[in-house]
């Protein structure tokens, strides 16, 4: 029965060899029958099942191998040959976007590796990877609760797994958990900055949580790395208008800078934007930031020229500035596109003399007083006494509106008050002076005469106006003057300020109550072999978590005790710049094991110095002791020979 019993597995091994595993299989089978207890032939049948990819039936053969001895070594090397046979076929149903059958693949290799148990003699598998692909698979099928079960499992046993953070913030922002989304979408981006999912769904995630500026940020990176990502235009377009929504609720509250900020931030995302340059125009024209309102409303022209109110608020914003040239010729920019709009009409008819309404311009005026107020009331008509018929009083009422046309302002104020000496009831005279004492910024006397030419006629529509733009000019003198008294004193404090500022946030001067507190939490050894042990001729991270509960620690210094160890390799001080107060950091320092390095357990003692702010002395802060098993190198066993 021995004799047929090898027949059948040695013509199977051939089989195997020359690749006919269908041929290969009935003899495996045939050697177990006679031999149940053959564990070479179950393992050659599972060899001969994994390689048809018929993997149930291979799981069966070795496990039937490993009941018969938990450490035969071909049996444990199949074992996870089948474990990562389970994960390549859930990558390729997930390929295919079959989700379902996916999860069911790495489901059964997590089950697979979990039974196989930490059995020393086989290197096994890395899994961590397998779940990361099972969160993707729940992602697919919209399970993002056991997606993120399985992301969590993943990063625990690497934290710098960018697919795992991605994939785990997107479930999050699709579960709508956008605050814990955020974290590991940062996270990914740190790893892998070029990863522009990552960074539209941070946005997303910022933007539903409330922070637009933030989401602004991460979206317009989104679309510097991918300029045709459509679905990052369309969030931008969102973000964009919510921005100027936010903007324009600022602006009906006099929220000015609120609203300018906002403003600017839909801006970022449409440089084009007209109506939202015209807002922003707008807020620094509340706030009297002229310079910027000015460039806001010019961007505004420049993109619809046809836009009158931008126009008119540009005027406004260059008289601010005291610029009336320009002021004037913004004015009637306006009113080639609307001769009839009023705000534009009424601001050129208060600060420019030479200025006649469309309807009039062609009215021939034998009376130069006309160009003032073209159409007086009766009750101006019949007190205006017959004195202002004489030549000389004509002739200085005419000479004043010259004057005052020509920017001569001091000569028109000369010649309005000869009128005025003459015919004190003079409208016009008293309008032209208010309009000269307004150019050379004599507010009061401005104010004065305007308020007489209201005295003289109530409904002077025009002298109502001047005033307005008097209150207007007085304005921004005033508060020059307030800022050029108060500056002095506001650069001192601001100073004082920032010392104090500094001195806080940064801790510069270490004071007797800063207490330093920190602690070694946790020492582990992370191995390539993930035995727990530095293995002869390989290179571990002895990682250390520094735990800071007191004040902000400078100039840290991580030494380890012995500072020299036979046969290992390692950086015995390790600085860290700087650990503020209630924050961790974690030390990894390379420890490399010499191929001939005998075998022991190494006592360690970690030891943490550092000072108190940047000028304080370095002292002991903590200690801890610990060790490290090093393991000598061995050969690698022999199989045994199969006939």
């Amino acid at each position: 029965m021995n004799a047929i019993k090898e027949a059948h597995y040695n013509l199977g091994i051939a089989y195997l060899e020359a690749g006919q595993y269908s041929r290969a299989v009935p003899e495996f089978e045939a050697a177990v029958k006679l031999d149940p207890n053959f564990i070479g032939a179950h393992s050659a049948l599972c060899r001969a099942y994994l390689e048809q990819n018929e993997l149930e039936s291979a799981g069966t053969a070795v496990t039937a191998a490993l009941k018969l001895d938990a450490n035969y070594q071909p049996a444990l090397l199949l074992y996870g040959t089948l474990i990562e046979a389970y994960h390549d076929r859930g990558k390729a149903h997930l390929a295919d976007r079959q989700y379902t059958e996916a999860v069911a693949a790495f489901q059964k290799a997590i089950t697979l590796d979990t039974d196989l148990g930490d059995n020393s003699q086989v290197n096994r598998p890395e899994n961590t990877h397998i779940y990361v692909h099972l969160g993707a698979a729940y992602t697919g099928l919209k399970a993002y609760q056991q997606a993120i079960e399985a992301l969590q499992h993943a990063i625990a046993q690497d934290a710098d797994l960018v697919d795992a953070h991605y994939n785990l913030g997107y479930a999050y922002v699709e579960q709508g958990t956008y605050n814990q989304a955020i974290p590991h979408l940062e996270r990914a981006i740190a790893i892998a900055p070029h990863l522009k999912r990552a960074h539209y769904n941070l946005a997303r995630a910022y933007r539903e949580s409330g922070n637009l500026e933030a989401a602004t940020n991460a979206i317009t990176e989104t679309l510097r790395l991918d300029p045709n990502y459509q679905r990052a235009h369309e969030l931008a377009d969102t973000i964009k208008q919510e921005h100027y929504n936010r903007g324009i609720t600022y602006l009906n509250d006099e929220r000015y800078s609120e609203a300018a900020t906002a403003l600017q931030n839909a801006i970022t995302l449409d440089s084009d934007f007209a109506t939202a340059h015209y807002n922003l125009g707008l807020a620094y024209l509340k706030m009297e930031t002229y310079p910027r309102a000015v460039s806001s409303l010019e961007k505004t022209i420049a993109l619809d020229p046809n836009h009158k109110a931008a126009y008119h608020a540009l005027a406004l914003s260059y008289l601010g500035q005291q610029e009336l040239g320009k002021a004037r010729d913004a004015a009637r920019e306006a009113l080639k596109i609307d001769a009839n709009y009023q705000p534009a009409r009424s601001l050129l008819e208060a600060i420019d003399p030479s200025f006649k309404p469309p309807e009039t311009q062609d009215t021939p005026q034998s009376d130069p007083r006309q160009s003032i107020d073209s159409q007086p009331d009766a009750k101006s008509r019949q007190q205006t006494p017959t004195s202002t018929d004489t030549p000389d009083v004509k002739q200085d009422l005419e000479r004043g509106l010259v004057f005052l046309s020509s920017r001569q302002y001091d000569q028109a104020a000369a010649a309005f008050k000869r009128v005025i000496k003459a015919d004190a009831s003079s409208i016009e005279a008293h309008f032209g002076l208010g309009q000269a004492y307004l150019e050379i910024g004599a507010f009061n006397d401005a104010k004065a005469a305007a308020d007489t030419v209201l005295m003289l006629n109530p409904n002077h529509q025009k002298a109502r106006e001047l005033i307005q733009v008097i209150k207007f000019a007085n304005n921004i003198e005033r508060n020059k003057q307030i800022r050029k008294k108060v500056l002095p004193y506001t650069v001192i404090l601001a100073v004082i300020v920032v010392g104090i500022f500094v001195e806080m946030k940064y801790e510069v001067i270490p004071w007797p109550n800063q207490n330093l507190n920190l602690s070694i939490t946790e020492i582990s050894l992370k191995d390539p072999s993930r035995n727990g042990f530095l293995d002869a001729g390989e290179t571990a991270v002895l990682t250390l978590s520094i735990q800071n509960n007191g004040g902000t620690a400078r100039d840290i210094e991580v030494r380890l005790q012995p500072a020299f160890i036979p046969g290992v390799d390692f950086k015995n001080a390790v600085l860290l710049q700087k650990l503020k107060k209630k924050t961790g950091e974690a030390i990894r320092i390379p420890m490399t094991a010499d191929k001939n390095i005998k075998g022991r357990e190494q006592p360690l003692q970690i030891q943490l110095f550092g000072k108190r702010g940047w000028f304080g002395k370095k002292e002991p802060l903590a200690v801890k002791d610990s060790s490290v098993k090093i393991i000598p190198d061995t050969p690698d066993p022999v199989l045994p020979r199969r006939r």
